[in-house]
């Protein structure tokens, strides 16, 4: 186990020893180590409760980028941040979480608003804080949620108990049952049963959450029961990383052996470990290839994008490297073999026609000649 003191690249060495401590052969571990990302969390809620005040006290312990609002009376609320539900601050936003009276009391032109940013990659958490009406079931509806009244359920629930954790506090769950089209249960319940909900809409998700009081866990003491649900929500929920459309044709790379990239801008170049800068011939498909001619970490730069990639020497990792090679040996007979098969050899067709064809052939032959040797 190694752990790395700041972000940037860094190469581990993993070493084979034999029975007398003897290196056998050793493998660099390039790590590319990035700063942890701080989602941007935006709280909305219609009053002011223990749920909202240690949640938020979680976001700023967490290191989170929080920004809230909580009405205290009409036309009176206590603000911190951008907490406005414009597009603009949307498109910065990473998750919203929204009770509600909150959500019920959103304008048409908000609500569109949020969704279309939920489609472009944010997520949304709705909070039950009671059973819905039919004005808000009509509401979650529309979200994709078909939420009918369960009144047989307990209203009282526990967390599963973990390997690290007994099984938490008591807590108070909505009297609902909820499905929606590709969902998937946000938290279970120590019986199995879902207290929450959520489903893909776009580039992003939504969730339906019917716990409102999980604060009972940090006033139970367990604030790294708290501190972990709520962690997994918003890393099932937030909106995910932007990644790299520049991909390569192979995963490890050594001196001397060709790397291929796609989805490159029309202008590309790789900067070696040395400094020198070599421009890529980026062909129509926008792609390009590259021979490294020194091991070490490289940078391949596209337009904005700044992608880096190790070169292994050719003497480093040999038997990763044989096992690669075989892998693409095997996958290039397959390749053959099914290509071969596809073809099916010509079947020779039945010879009897081809007799009988003979036959009337010679027998009008015999024919003729008889019948000019009869007029003769």
């Amino acid at each position: 186990v190694a752990s790395t003191p700041v972000a940037g690249p860094f190469v581990y060495q993993l070493a084979l020893l034999d029975g007398q401590d003897e290196v056998v052969e050793r493998l660099s571990v390039p790590l590319q180590v990035r700063p942890p990302h701080s989602p941007r969390l935006l709280i909305r809620s219609k009053t002011p409760n223990p749920e909202v005040k240690f949640l938020r006290r979680w976001a700023a312990d967490a290191g989170l980028q929080l920004n809230s609002r909580i009405e205290l009376r009409p036309l009176l609320s206590l603000g911190l941040g951008q907490s406005g539900l414009g597009a603009e601050n949307l498109a910065q936003t990473d998750l919203l979480i929204i009770d509600d009276r909150s959500w019920s009391e959103l304008s048409g032109v908000e609500r569109e608003a949020v969704v279309a940013a939920v489609e472009s990659g944010m997520g949304l958490l709705l909070r039950l804080t009671d059973e819905p009406d039919p004005e808000l079931t009509r509401a979650l509806a529309a979200l994709g949620f078909t939420v009918a009244e369960q009144a047989e359920l307990a209203r009282i629930a526990r967390l599963p108990a973990t390997a690290t954790a007994a099984a938490g506090p008591l807590l108070q769950r909505r009297l609902v049952s909820v499905s929606a089209a590709r969902s998937r249960p946000l938290l279970i319940d120590d019986e199995g049963a879902a207290l929450g909900r959520w489903r893909p809409h776009g580039e992003g998700r939504i969730g339906l959450f019917w716990v409102s009081d999980t604060h009972r866990l940090r006033l139970a003491g367990e604030q790294a029961l708290y501190g972990s649900l709520w962690s997994d929500l918003t890393a099932t929920l937030a909106r995910p990383l932007a990644a790299s459309s520049i991909h390569s044709d192979a995963q490890h790379h050594w001196v001397d052996q060709r790397v291929q990239w796609c989805a490159l801008a029309e202008s590309a170049s790789v900067e070696s470990p040395a400094g020198k800068s070599t421009e890529l011939v980026v062909s129509d498909a926008f792609c390009a290839a590259y021979w490294p001619q020194q091991s070490g970490w490289h940078r391949l730069r596209s337009a904005e994008s700044v992608t880096t990639f190790y070169v292994r020497d050719s003497s480093d990792g040999a038997a990763l490297r044989a096992q690669l090679q075989r892998q693409r040996n095997q996958l290039l007979a397959s390749v053959a073999v099914d290509g071969e098969s596809s073809v099916l050899p010509a079947a020779p067709g039945p010879r009897w026609p081809w007799w009988l064809l003979w036959l009337f052939s010679s027998a009008a032959l015999w024919w003729l000649e008889r019948r000019a040797t009869t007029m003769a």
